[in-house]
């Protein structure tokens, strides 16, 4: 797991949570814990859709 910190529009941070084990899986937040908990929701919606992809 790494966390990058951007900067957005307003020059404010935001946090990203990204894996490379989920190719594609990435979230955000204003803090780290909100990017960790954006990600963990995010990760276990793609592997969802990952374990049973849509026809």
């Amino acid at each position: 797991m790494r966390i990058f910190r951007r900067n957005n529009d307003n020059n404010n941070y935001l946090f990203v949570a990204k894996s490379d084990e989920i190719p594609g899986c990435a979230a955000h937040g204003l803090t780290i814990s909100e990017a960790l908990n954006n990600f963990q929701k995010t990760a276990e919606l793609w592997l969802k859709w990952f374990d049973n992809p849509p026809n």
